[in-house]
């Protein structure tokens, strides 16, 4: 079993699977990750987010964050679930 830094570590892990596999559009913002992810407050997104913008995974442009290179890699090889946590668009 694998174990996250943190929560925000983890949810930024499931945020970064999702928009690789093409479930969240890009640039994500906050009321789209809002709508994927319903159980996570506003603050857990932003500390996930604040926590992948510090690892180099997401960059803010565009009002509002885009992957990068190595996002795009951690998002692929992440085994972070995301099934159960996304909701039906």
């Amino acid at each position: 079993m694998h174990r996250y830094v943190s929560p925000a570590d983890k949810l930024a892990r499931q945020i970064l699977k999702a928009a690789t596999n093409g479930l969240l559009p890009q640039p994500i913002t906050l009321p789209i990750v809002k709508a994927g992810f319903a159980e996570a407050t506003a603050d857990d997104i932003q500390a996930a987010v604040g926590h992948a913008i510090r690892s180099g995974w997401l960059t803010a442009r565009e009002g509002g964050w885009r992957l990068t290179a190595a996002g795009e890699e951690i998002g692929r090889r992440s085994r972070a679930g995301i099934r159960n946590k996304l909701r039906r668009f």
